[in-house]
């Protein structure tokens, strides 16, 4: 469960530092937001969108319903299901935004990678494959330790 506390870290870590940083911490925030479950919201083949009015933003995105567990339905079988979150952080800072721009500066889109989240390699760039739960629960504890959070928090 994350805290208060540490989504506003999220929502740092989104804003600067390491781009490869930005990026995974701006996807925990868009997984956060729009309560899609880890696996769907990182096979999505679209990239989302901010929309802003005046003060309010929002991040919007659509899975293929093939994706979810309502998918199995036939009569939503082709369908895309609305994501819809909030694009201002607790912190004030449109964490949206920023991760967008940094998906965007390391080239990453997921029309042409087919995914949303792929998975990092060694040497600072992104893979073919999809970024596994397990592996971003560890990335996730590590960046989270990096601020100060415990391993029982």
């Amino acid at each position: 469960m994350l805290t208060v506390a540490m989504v506003a870290e999220l929502e740092r870590a989104t804003m600067s530092g390491p781009l490869i940083r930005r990026v995974f911490a701006g996807f925990v925030l868009f997984v956060f937001h729009t309560r899609v479950r880890w696996m769907e919201g990182a096979k999505l083949d679209r990239d989302p969108v901010v929309d802003t009015d005046g003060d309010l933003a929002f991040i919007e995105a659509s899975l293929p319903s093939s994706l979810s567990k309502t998918g199995s339905k036939r009569r939503l079988r082709n369908a895309r299901l609305p994501l819809v979150g909030h694009a201002y952080g607790i912190t004030g800072c449109n964490w949206a935004e920023a991760w967008l721009e940094a998906r965007g500066e390391l080239g990453l889109r997921a029309q042409v990678d087919g995914c949303l989240m792929p998975a990092p390699l060694a040497g600072g760039d992104f893979g073919v494959r999809v970024l596994q739960t397990d592996e971003a629960s560890l990335w996730l504890r590590e960046l989270l330790g990096e601020a100060g959070f415990t391993k029982d928090e």
